[in-house]
């Protein structure tokens, strides 16, 4: 079953300017999570990250930190666990609650096979070993 969507369309996309519309970032990130629901998340990550542009060229410091954390999920489904350490640790510091991003960093090492990183994450997540800030 094919989905239609409003900016799903090559041309659309082009047509529709991110770098001078706050409303793109909140479009884009809408079709994320859209594209996350129906399981395509080629169309996922692609949203995402044009919203994070979006967002990062209007300086938009709250949603920035939600949008990467997005992307790392998103980079973690498709099994690019680099990539999504990469965009957790951009995620990290900015939340009132850094549990979800340290389980998340965890997660992903564990699948990289990266195990001792993967539980010194946990361990920070669940208060059990204290972050180092050196």
């Amino acid at each position: 079953m094919r989905h239609i969507y409003a900016l799903e369309t090559e041309p659309a996309l082009d047509a529709y300017d991110l770098s001078i519309h706050e409303e793109c970032s909140l479009i884009t990130f809408t079709f994320a999570e859209e594209a996350v629901a129906r399981g395509d998340t080629t169309d996922a990550r692609r949203f995402y990250e044009e919203s994070l542009v979006a967002a990062k060229r209007i300086a938009d410091s709250i949603q920035a930190p939600l949008l990467y954390r997005n992307l790392s999920m998103i980079y973690h489904r498709l099994g690019a666990y680099r990539e999504a350490i990469v965009y957790y640790s951009k995620s990290f510091g900015a939340e009132e609650n850094p549990t979800p991003t340290m389980i998340g960093i965890g997660n992903s090492y564990v699948q990289e096979g990266k195990e001792e990183l993967g539980i010194f994450a946990y361990q920070i997540a669940f208060g059990t070993r204290r972050r180092y800030d050196g």
